[in-house]
């Protein structure tokens, strides 16, 4: 086809091949159907005259037509590749380029899949994402996790299977876990001299030289102040024994009044049923009589009978109403010996803490009611020298949790081994509140210690300020049967030991 012919196919509107073209009857001009759409027209109705944009020509809307034969005439022309700037060899029909240049074309600019940002001819593309693509995914050569490229090296910092070296000996260590295993035994780590008026620093071995020359001789004096503190604790364990069966006396005291009382209950119940008895057995032979002058004496001596037992019955239910405060009052007393009793025997020595706590229906409605808001566990131990720490827990809530949440709180208390432990405490905690029918639905939280805040320094008081949690679990789990069976509640709190020494 020649440049003459060809130029026949241009839209003289916008200079491109006609699209949809359209054929102006009057004078023969073809155009877009696009750009004829824009024409201008001379008036507005359906009867509008437009111009014709290459001669003059006047014409309406009803003189234009498509123009299908010239339609088939470009659809059947044969096109290079268009794509800039690097074209490929391909030449075919005009219908098929589009096609082409957006879906076949080897040399077309496609974004990486990968999601790196750069473009790359398509026929590069996927040598540059298997090999280039600094987002491609390679294997971590020690743990096999996969990972994009420009994140390996900083995985490699943090890899556990990947080798490491000890920055104080230099020895290279097979992966991260055996270089924190390494720095417990590494003979040139620093450490600090565990007396507490020294500031010495200095290697493993080093430290070894030091304590053997220089502090042998404070070694033996906190020996012999351990003795001496050793032999009061001793001391102070007899004088708990003796508290724990003057307890237990009480105890034994409580239940024999608690007996009498309820003997006492019993005879006055018997009583009180005798005398309802009797009072019908009257009522009865009221009806029965006949005689007016005898009824009438007779009630009289009825009505006064009637009158003294009714006096003795309201003061036999004043009797039986302060008995029964005063059993109950008893009982609960018994219960609080019974907790302090078990309180003052247990002693847990590997940080693992299982408390009962029993009554928990009266104990949470005392709660509500302010007369106990709070209870204390039973004081343990990480070890036989370790830490001593207790909970504490308020059925009804304390701060933001109060009226709606069960709260529970960690205490760090003051003990006799305080000056040999590692500080602050540094050792993760949970809390466990057991569900006894499921456990594996049991209700757990865990936290790990602030080493800034002041709760887990060394204790100067008897206990440190409380840290955990106000809303430990919904008020509503001590309805749950699963969780209160037998009207009592189990809470588990356990220390993780790792990293702990015992002295």
């Amino acid at each position: 086809m020649t440049s003459t012919e060809i130029s026949r196919l241009y839209c003289p509107n916008c200079k491109k091949i006609l699209r949809d073209p359209r054929q102006v009857t009057v004078c023969g001009c073809r155009f877009c159907a696009g750009c004829i759409d824009q024409r201008p027209a001379q008036g507005g109705s359906a009867e509008s005259v437009y111009t014709c944009a290459v001669d003059g020509a006047k014409y309406k809307r009803r003189d234009v037509r498509k123009d299908r034969g010239c339609q088939r005439e470009i659809e059947s022309l044969e096109v290079d590749c268009p794509t800039q700037p690097h074209p490929c060899s391909w030449r075919g029909k005009l219908t098929d380029m589009e096609h082409h240049e957006s879906e076949e074309c080897p040399k077309r600019l496609r974004e990486c899949d990968l999601k790196c940002g750069g473009k790359y001819l398509a026929e590069e593309l996927e040598q540059h994402m298997a090999r280039d693509c600094n987002r491609r995914p390679v294997p971590c050569q020690y743990c096999k996790h996969q990972l994009p490229m420009k994140d390996l090296q900083d995985h490699y910092m943090g890899c556990e299977q990947a080798p490491g070296v000890c920055t104080h000996c230099k020895q290279t260590l097979e992966s991260k876990t055996e270089l924190s295993q390494h720095l417990q035994v590494c003979p040139e780590y620093t450490v600090s001299c565990p007396c507490s008026d020294c500031n010495f620093k200095g290697s493993m071995s080093d430290m070894n030289c030091h304590l053997a020359t220089s502090h042998v001789f404070q070694l033996t004096q906190e020996c012999l102040t351990t003795r001496v503190e050793l032999a009061a604790l001793r001391a102070e364990n007899s004088t708990l024994h003796s508290e724990v069966s003057n307890l237990a006396s009480q105890v034994d005291r409580l239940l024999i009044s608690s007996e009498a009382k309820n003997t006492e209950m019993k005879e006055l119940k018997l009583y009180s049923e005798w005398v309802a008895s009797r009072e019908r057995e009257e009522l009865r032979l009221k009806g029965d009589c006949v005689e007016t002058d005898s009824a009438a004496s007779g009630g009289g001596e009825r009505k006064g009978r009637r009158e003294e037992d009714d006096s003795r019955l309201r003061h036999i239910s004043e009797t039986l109403i302060g008995l029964q405060s005063q059993v109950t009052e008893h009982g609960n007393q018994l219960e609080d010996m019974r907790l302090r009793q078990d309180i003052t025997d247990v002693k847990t020595t590997n940080g693992v803490l299982v408390w009962k706590i029993p009554d928990v229906r009266r104990r949470y409605r005392e709660a509500v009611e302010r007369k106990t808001t709070s209870l204390y566990s039973p004081p343990f131990y990480t070890s036989q020298h370790g830490y001593k720490v207790c909970i504490r827990i308020y059925l009804n809530g304390d701060g933001i949790g109060k009226g709606t949440h069960i709260s529970l709180f960690f205490f760090l208390m003051r003990s006799e081994h305080d000056n040999l432990l590692s500080w602050p405490f540094k050792q993760s905690v949970r809390f466990t509140l057991l569900n006894q029918k499921r456990p594996p639905q049991s209700i757990s939280e865990a936290f790990m210690p602030d080493s800034k805040s002041s709760s887990f320094q060394k204790p100067e008081r008897d206990m440190n300020v409380a840290s955990g949690f106000p809303k430990f679990a919904r008020q509503t789990v001590l309805q749950d049967e699963d969780c209160t069976q037998d009207n009592m509640i189990f809470v588990k709190c356990q220390v993780n030991l790792s990293g702990l020494q015992d002295v």
